[in-house]
């Protein structure tokens, strides 16, 4: 009894890894040029996934079932906290192996925020 657990333990240990991969940080989504942030609206998360099958250890047949929509992921973090736009974004991917097939996700992070354009008194003349 206590092999079969030993065996189902190491079994399972390698049945799943992840992986972890920064995209890029950047300071907005939306340009800032002429507007002003009104109000800050917290942290706020946003993603989008795919499946993957893999057989024979990923060298032989790779297929990626769908595609990740990076816009759907922008859309919902901003969705969340019924922002315009998101600053000080961070976007990574996250991807979990399984035996035979694997699930990647692509996650936006980032501070939800109100913008405004600018008043006309506070612009600079030309």
């Amino acid at each position: 009894m206590h092999k079969i657990i030993i065996v189902l333990s190491i079994f399972s240990l390698t049945l799943v890894s992840c992986i972890t991969t920064t995209i890029s940080s950047i300071e907005t989504f939306t340009p800032l040029e002429g507007k002003i942030i009104t109000e800050q609206l917290g942290r706020t998360t946003g993603e989008d996934s795919v499946y993957s099958i893999f057989l024979l250890q990923n060298l032989i047949f790779y297929n990626r079932i769908g595609q990740i929509d990076m816009q759907k992921a922008m859309r919902e973090a901003i969705d969340k906290k019924d922002a315009d736009t998101i600053v000080n974004v961070h976007c990574y991917t996250k991807t979990y192996y399984f035996l035979l097939f694997s699930k990647t996700y692509f996650i936006v992070e980032g501070d939800a925020v109100k913008i405004a354009d600018v008043p006309q008194t506070q612009r600079r003349g030309r």
